[in-house]
């Protein structure tokens, strides 16, 4: 998950802002505590860029 949210600060605080930044954050630590997470599959870039689309798709940014 570490990974992950690195990426994803990485790109909010390049492209974005805090805002989006934690609204990532948030979406990322609630798909960690599903059991089983689904963050344990599949590639960081992929599940990083995957949560930026959707909290953007959601606050219209398109």
């Amino acid at each position: 998950m570490g990974v992950i949210v690195g990426l994803i600060d990485k790109f909010c605080k390049e492209h974005l802002n805090e805002e989006y930044a934690l609204l990532c954050r948030k979406l990322a630590e609630k798909l960690a505590r599903k059991r089983p997470s689904p963050l344990i599959s599949g590639s960081p870039y992929t599940w990083s860029s995957g949560i930026v689309r959707t909290v953007g798709w959601v606050n219209f940014l398109h």
